[in-house]
């Protein structure tokens, strides 16, 4: 059942956020200046805050089809819900700054992540998945490449820079 759901959410995962090193970006960048985004595809969704380019946190949403895990058909729907709601918590429970949970609709379960950035360590969120590594020593994980690697992947991402200040 892990392994199930730990190959499910890590397809859908990886392409969420992009981690890079220039840190010339980061200074022109208007750092008391909140800014928020919010990406979507038929699968998932994610929701960023940042601080001028730098993702402070995100939240990422994703359904996955019940019919996804291939389980016996006398596989109780109490028991399924239990055993994937407690995967979903084991398998984020040792990463800093990620919550997870999950909720379950007549066909799909609905995954939810929050990470905050600030509280996690970022070569941790590389281990998960949660992280692409750069090419570069890394300093933030910026806000404008990783929306423009989540429209190039078929997302489509509003609030094109909405400034909260």
């Amino acid at each position: 059942m892990k392994k199930v759901l730990l190959l499910l959410l890590s397809g859908v995962v990886i392409s969420g956020c992009a981690r890079i090193g220039d840190p010339i970006n980061k200074q022109q960048s208007k750092e008391d200046e909140t800014t928020s985004r919010h990406c979507a595809s038929n699968e998932s969704e994610y929701d960023y805050s940042a601080k001028g380019d730098e993702i402070t946190s995100w939240r990422m949403v994703t359904m996955i089809s019940l019919e996804d895990f291939a389980l016996p058909e006398e596989t109780e729907r109490r028991e399924l819900e239990s055993a994937i709601r407690q995967s979903v918590q084991d398998l984020y429970k040792e990463v800093r700054g990620v919550s997870a949970s999950c909720t379950f609709t007549e066909t799909d379960v609905v995954v939810s992540l929050v990470v905050n950035v600030e509280a996690a360590n970022l070569d941790d969120l590389i281990e998960f998945g949660l992280l692409q590594k750069a090419d570069v020593v890394n300093q933030y994980v910026s806000l404008s490449r990783t929306t423009e690697a989540l429209e190039q992947a078929g997302y489509v991402c509003d609030g094109a820079d909405q400034s909260e200040s």
